[in-house]
């Protein structure tokens, strides 16, 4: 019976990464509108850098 569950979060999860990879699609339409391809590159390269740096081994948020 604890499948269930684990069915449900996995779908909340699914769910989550979907909305926010079409809002990240959005924005980066509009950076690419703006300044380009070259400015689309620049700002996936600084939010990834970002991300890997606010996180820790445990995969918890550092502050």
């Amino acid at each position: 019976m604890t499948a269930a569950p684990d069915i449900r979060t996995a779908a909340l999860k699914a769910d989550v990464i979907l909305t926010e990879t079409v809002r990240i699609e959005g924005s980066l339409r509009a950076i690419r509108d703006v300044g380009g391809m070259t400015a689309v590159e620049a700002a996936l390269n600084t939010a990834k850098r970002r991300v890997i740096l606010a996180s820790n081994d445990n995969e918890d948020w550092v502050a």
